[in-house]
C-alpha cells in the first residue's frame, strides 16, 4: 500500500523544513483516493505515554480513525499496554493469526 503525507500543516507542533520533529506531531496521510489517517512523529511508545499526549493521539484516532506510529521499538508487552490505553483487547477467533504467547497481538 503506497501513502503520500498530504499538504496539510500538522494537527500539533509545526517543525522547520526537514528538521526532525520536536515533540508530538500529527500529521494527515492522503492517498490516492483520499484521506487515508494521520502518522504520528516524534513519539516513543517505549516511554510512558503523558495524559496530554495520550488524549492528543485518542483525538487523532477519533479524527483519522488509522494511526501511523513508524519505526517504533517495543516489546509485545509495551503494544499490548498501549493498546489498552483505547479500551478492552479483543482476541481473534482463528489462532494462526495470533502471535505466539501474546494472543492480543496479530
Amino acid at each position: 500500500m503506497s501513502a503520500v503525507l498530504s499538504s496539510p500543516p500538522p494537527t500539533a507542533i509545526a517543525t522547520d523544513g526537514d528538521a526532525p520533529p520536536q515533540g508530538l506531531v500529527i500529521r494527515p496521510v492522503a492517498g490516492a483516493a483520499g484521506p487515508l489517517g494521520a502518522e504520528v512523529l516524534g513519539l516513543d511508545l517505549s516511554r510512558p505515554l503523558g495524559r496530554e499526549d495520550f488524549a492528543r493521539i485518542h483525538r487523532a484516532h477519533l479524527d483519522h480513525h488509522v494511526l501511523v506510529f513508524r519505526d517504533q521499538r517495543i516489546t509485545p508487552q509495551q503494544h499490548i499496554d498501549f493498546s489498552r490505553l483505547f479500551g478492552p483487547l479483543q482476541i481473534h477467533v482463528l489462532k494462526n493469526f495470533q502471535l505466539a504467547g501474546h494472543p492480543e497481538i496479530l
